[in-house]
Parts: structure tokens; sequence; C-alpha cells
């Protein structure tokens, strides 16, 4: 027991050798028992930050309590409580994300993207308007394409465009010709990648990201922007505001003081340990959304949802950090939270 102990907290310390790690996955794949062992003390790890420890040990013996009709059957007492631990542990993190916000259905996000949206001016090209343009070159041509409003081809140019001269102002104008077309999943993804792999355009990347989202039906995740450029963003604050003040019912935003709670669950797409063919040089994600959901828990052992589209580098289970909350849960179901990163 001591031993398989020293032996889970080195891998959870990340204290393992390469061999040593394949070693403990095959071990967890094959043995049930050390299984749930390690997902016990993976779970006390997590909460025994002393802010939390106690009220979230609660919470855990109120959901254990609530599962006994699982009727789990074991001769020992110590598998007993490992099983036990183990599907409180499900029961937290395994509820979905998406569609918990209370009220947001209300919200007319394709009204809204309509009273706030207007296509970017193109100011990455260098055309100026009247001049004579060589539209053999298929970077002036999209772009002047873009210019005159004839998105359609300017989409068609910069799709061929980031092939090869991947960098913001491509993906950015892509991402508004998306919109103009009416591709607003390709326009989400694009603005995603400005947002996370380049220092441009990243505010207004956010904020075309945020109204098609809106336009999309992917409030939630429309939220998480708009929050985000209110409280970290340099251009968009106000409108960001007033959507969220005006249109969302947030009267008070802005004077929420920021409340501490532990990561219950966090996950993050794509998961930059799984070696996929996409990785960039730089160890980034270019031409894929990337985003990171998950679940905390405050002090009182309320549960809340949380979405980055910009996401916490190194966010694991058991940090404790600041968030704003912006709804509570009700029957049974979790709120729903920023994370100040």
């Amino acid at each position: 027991m001591k031993e398989n102990l020293d032996l889970i907290d080195a891998y959870l310390n990340g204290n393992l050798d390469t061999n040593e790690m394949l070693d403990f996955d095959d071990r967890l794949k094959s043995d049930p028992e050390f299984q749930l062992e390690f997902q016990e003390v993976k779970l006390i790890k997590n909460i025994t930050r002393e802010e939390v420890k106690s009220k979230v040990l609660q919470s855990l013996k109120n959901q254990e309590a609530s599962i006994q009709s699982l009727q789990i059957t074991k001769t020992h007492t110590t598998m007993k409580k490992y099983i036990s631990i183990a599907a409180t542990l499900l029961l937290i993190v395994s509820l979905s994300y998406f569609g918990l916000f209370s009220g947001t259905s209300e919200v007319d996000g394709s009204k809204i993207f309509g009273e706030y949206y207007e296509a970017y001016t193109n100011v990455a090209s260098g055309i100026e308007r009247g001049s004579a343009v060589d539209l053999t070159d298929l970077k002036n041509r999209a772009y002047y394409a873009y210019d005159l409003g004839s998105y359609e081809e300017a989409e068609r140019g910069l799709t061929q465009l980031v092939e090869t001269e991947k960098n913001a102002d491509n993906y950015f104008y892509l991402g508004i010709s998306h919109i103009e077309t009416g591709n607003l999943d390709a326009a989400i993804n694009d603005l995603n990648v400005v947002l996370n792999n380049y220092s441009k355009y990243t505010d207004q990347a956010q904020w075309y990201l945020a109204l098609t989202l809106l336009k999309n039906g992917s409030t939630d995740e429309a939220l998480s922007n708009l929050v985000d450029l209110s409280v970290k963003g340099e251009s968009y604050k106000e409108q960001s505001l007033e959507i969220l003040k005006e249109k969302f019912g947030f009267k008070s935003f802005g004077e929420i003081d920021p409340e501490t709670v532990v990561v219950v669950e966090a996950t993050k797409r794509p998961d930059p340990e799984l070696g996929t063919d996409w990785d960039a040089p730089d160890g980034s994600f270019v031409d894929k959304r990337q985003v990171q959901f998950g679940v905390v828990m405050n002090s009182n052992g309320e549960a809340f949802d949380f979405f980055n589209d910009k996401p916490i580098d190194n966010l694991k289970e058991g940090d404790v950090i600041q968030c704003i909350v912006l709804t509570k849960g009700k029957k049974g179901k979790k709120g729903y939270a920023f994370l100040l990163g």
C-alpha cells in the first residue's frame, strides 16, 4: 500500500522517467484495484488545499451518500471506499458544460449580432483605392476582393493564402470573410487561431468571435469571450460591457468581487499531450481551435462550469484560482464562472 502511494505521488508530481511512466500507464489499464487507488489519491491530492479542504470533503460525502442506490458489492472494505469515491468523482466531472447557463436561452444571439456586427476595415494589404493593382498576385487579388465586398472571392483567395502564409492578417480577414459568407464554423475556428497564436488582432478576433458565437447559438462560449474582453481587453471593452449588462442582464457586472475556487476538472482541446500531426514548430496548434473547459468548486461546495477560448497555461485539477461567479446553480445544476487566469 505504502509503495503504491509513493509511486502514485511520484506520477502525479511528474517525477517518473519515460519507462516508469509507460509501466505506470500499463498498470492503470490492467489493474482495476490500482486504478481505483490512483483515483482516490488523485482526488484527495486535488482537494487538500487549506481554503477549501473541509467543505469540499463534506460535499463529496454528501454526493457519496446520494449514490448508495448503486449497491456496489465488494467484499473488501477498502475496495468499497475506492469505488464510492471514484463514482463520486465521476458524478462531479462528467456533467456536460453546455446548456447550463441560466437565462441565456432567452437571449437572441442573432439579434445582438445584427446590432453590433460590422465588417472590419482592411488595414493589412496596403492597397490604395483607385491605384493600379497587380491582380495576378494571389494576396493582392484576395484583399482587393475583400475591399470591394466580394467576400466569396476573398474567402477563396485567403483560404489558399493561409496554406503558404500563416499569419494573423490572413487568418483574421479570412475569418471575417467566412462570417460574411455565412460559414460560421470556419469563422469561429480561424478567429480562435488568431487569438491563440498571434499577438496582432487579438482583441478584434475575440470580439468577432464572440459575435459569431452568439449568431451561431453558442451563447455560453460567447459569454466567456465577452467577459474576457470586458475584464482584460483594451478594445471593445465598452461594447462587451454593454452587451453583458443590457442584453444578458448583468446590471452589476464590473462590481462583482472575485471568488477563490479549486479546479475539480480542467480539459484542454486539442490536448497538447496527444502528440498529434498538427503540432506547429513552436508547439502551438495552428489551424485548430483551442479551447479549455471544466468545473471549479468554492468553499461552500458549490460547483461552477467554465469555458475559455484562450486556454490558461498549465491549469490542472487541484489548482486554486480566482474567478468571477456569474450565476449560481439551481436544482442540482452547476452555476457558471469566468476564471481570472
